[in-house]
This record gives C-alpha cells, structure tokens and sequence, in this order.
C-alpha cells in the first residue's frame, strides 16, 4: 500500500515550464499520435473511476458518449459544490496545467469540437490560471483547432451537478435539469457532452504517459489509483492529501491528519462531504468506494470531517440538512419541502423538542424518502439523518432528554 503524501511532489503552484521539466504534454503528444478510439481502451484499462462523487467508470461514460455520433462537447467540471472540499480548486489553482492536459486528451478522445471549463465565478485565481495555461497551449507544438471557453457560474450546490453545467454553458439558470436525456445523450445544443470532474480528468495524464498497468498498481482492483482527500474537522493537520485508493481511514487521521488533539477522543466520520453520511470511529474502513459503502457512508468526493467527543453529531447533522434547506433551487417542490422539514426536525431534536415522534419522523424520512427530485439533493440531507440515528443512539437519545449530550457539555 502507498505511503500517504501532501499533493505528490507538487506543493506550490507549477508554472508550464516547470510542468514540461516533469514530463508534462508527454500524454497529450502520444494522445496526438494514436486514434481516439485507442486513448479510450487505456482509460478503460486503467479502471480509472469518477473522482466527483458517483464513482463510475470513466472508461465506460466516454464509450456512453462516443455511441453518440458528433459533434461533440466536453465540459470540464470544476464547480465544487461542497461546502469544505477543496481538491479541484486547489488543483486549478495550482496544476493548471495538469487539468488542462487532462482536458485535452479527453477531448481528442471524444473527437470534441467545444472544450468548456466550467467554475465558480468566486474563483478567480483559478480561472486567471487556467486561462493562462490555455493561452501557453495554444502557442505549443501540440495544440490543434478546438474552441476553448472558461464559463463561471456564481457558487452554489447544485450547480454542479452534470445538467446544471449544461445549462450554464447554454447560457442558462446553473439548475438541475429533468433526465432523460443524459448529457451523454444530449447535453450542450444537443450534442453528446462528456461533463468530467476536474479531479478524474487530472488522472489522465499519468495513465497515458506510464500506462494502465503501472496505474492500477496503485490502489485496489475494483478502485485503481489515488484519491485526493480533503481532512477536515478535529485533526491536528487539516488539509489536502493525495493517499492511495484502500487506505485504512486511521492511516489517513493518524498520518496524513496527525491524528487527534492530545487527550480527545475519536467519535466518527462524516464521508463524502456533506452528501455522505456518518461513520463510526473504525480504523480499518478502507478508503475506496467499495469499503466506504460496506461502512454505511460514501466516498463521495473524498472530504472527510472528523468528529471528536467534543464534536456534537446534532450539531453536525443540523448544519448539514440547514445547508440542503437553504442550497435547494426550489424548482422541485418535494426538495425543498423535505430539506425544509429535515431541518426543522433536526433542530426540535437538538434542543430536546417534540419527543420520541421528532425521532420517528426522522427515521421514517431516512428510510423512505430517497432518490427524489431532478438532482437527488435531498438524499444528502436523508444520509446525513438516517447515520445520525444509527451511528449516535446514545447522542440522539441525550438530546430527547436533556437537549444536549457530553460533547456539547465539554465544549
């Protein structure tokens, strides 16, 4: 298993000649070499999986897309919608020249005419970055005819989810849209549109230039490669870490994180950001998509908040379905109605209001109230209630009595 690292050897922003001085455009160049169809077996072959959330097979979504005859459009995803991820950003901002390659060789893939980087427009050290690794692409030996366009968008949850992206490269609202048809299907002005995370795409390189094989050795077999982790929470060294797919969750607190603050205890983990969903404290919970789903939570996009037992789980969870209430679009009236009671009911629980039945109705919404809406945003508000209520029964149960627990008293 790979040690875990600070972002490899990269710790600072990297210019495009220090990018070239380590191997930089060496992909993109045998990209340029060989057909488009080729470049897609290798990502296939390496396993490479989405970095976004989902977790699908990047290999299998480019094949989704190619069944589709052109033209066609690749947006590069890089509106991080969580509220204490900070991968992408940190990866835009720093290896603009990493994620533009990616793009790239995506692109050539897709056979795509359009290239869309799509961000936050609060952004603006990345976007400046990136425009300006751009402009050095296209006075490069490797650059070839494709339209390229930075699009910002004001930052909000949904809108980076794949639709919303569409339609903010179409000028439109960055909101969900109804599905079908998929973007693969028919995304911008109805072409088949790739929308790729920034983190998945940044991958690319690596797997070009050393192979599949020297990818997968990294990792798991169902999970190849690494994963970037944002650490968050009641660690001594928060930040974020590159760390090999399968790595044991107390590996990434312990080295990565420097563990805990002398003298606390460690109570669980909220996964995934803030879609994922609680944890217990386990160590050995591997870090990858099969192992965290087996543990009651999600991968996610690989943030990872740490509870102590200073750290209130109501408290946590409150701040969670608060979020959702408030980051719903309110084009979807059952969204906004459950993250709005989700809330409400999360909040009579802390403060010790409304009794068993506050707990009852928050059992039968995490249970029985998934998958619902344009974008399924309010299963993070579910996930976050229904592993509330099975990771912390002693918390749940103080708060109905008291209106508080031992971490609320403590801190």
């Amino acid at each position: 298993m790979a040690s875990v690292w600070l972002m490899g050897q990269v710790r600072a922003f990297e210019d495009q000649e220090a990018y070239r001085a380590r191997g930089g455009f060496q992909a993109l160049q045998y990209a340029l070499s060989v057909s488009p169809e080729t470049v897609v077996k290798l990502v296939q072959s390496s396993g490479l999986r989405g970095r976004g959330g989902a977790g699908f097979p990047t290999g299998r979504k480019w094949q989704g897309v190619r069944a589709n005859p052109g033209p066609r459009t690749v947006i590069v995803n890089g509106e991080e919608g969580e509220p204490g991820s900070q991968k992408d950003t940190w990866l835009m901002r720093n290896r603009p020249h990493l994620v533009l390659e990616g793009a790239l060789i995506a692109a050539w893939a897709m056979e795509a005419d359009n290239l869309y980087f799509y961000l936050s427009v609060e952004d603006w050290v990345a976007r400046q970055r990136l425009e300006a690794a751009v402009r050095t692409w296209q006075g490069s030996p490797e650059f070839w005819p494709l339209a390229v366009e930075l699009v910002a968008v004001p930052h909000t949850y949904v809108a980076g989810e794949e639709t919303a992206a569409v339609a903010a490269v179409e000028g439109e609202l960055a909101r969900p849209r109804f599905k079908p048809p998929r973007p693969f299907e028919a995304g911008v002005r109805g072409q088949p549109t790739l929308v790729q995370n920034v983190e998945t795409l940044a991958h690319l390189p690596y797997i070009l230039r050393e192979g599949p094989e020297a990818f997968r050795q990294v990792g798991t077999a169902s999970s190849p490669g690494t994963l970037l982790v944002t650490l968050r929470g009641a660690v001594q060294r928060p930040g974020v870490y590159e760390v090999a797919m399968g790595t044991p969750l107390g590996v990434v607190i312990e080295k990565a994180g420097g563990g805990l603050h002398p003298g606390r205890q460690w109570r669980g983990v909220l996964t995934g950001g803030y879609f994922g969903g609680f944890v217990g404290p386990d160590p050995d919970i591997r870090l990858d998509f099969e192992g965290m789903q087996a543990a009651g939570g999600s991968l996610g996009n690989g943030e990872l908040t740490v509870l102590d037992d200073r750290t209130c789980p109501l408290e946590l969870a409150g701040a969670v379905t608060r979020f959702f209430a408030v980051e719903s679009c309110g084009q979807c009236g059952v969204c906004q109605r459950l993250t709005k009671t989700l809330a409400e009911l999360v909040a009579d629980l802390a403060v010790g209001r409304g009794g068993e039945e506050v707990v009852q109705r928050l059992a039968r919404y995490g249970e029985g109230m998934r998958l619902r809406g344009a974008c399924a945003l309010p299963d993070g508000a579910v996930a976050a209630v229904r592993t509330l209520l099975k990771v912390f029964p002693d918390a749940v149960a103080s708060h109905l009595v008291q209106g508080r627990c031992e971490a609320c008293v403590e801190s």
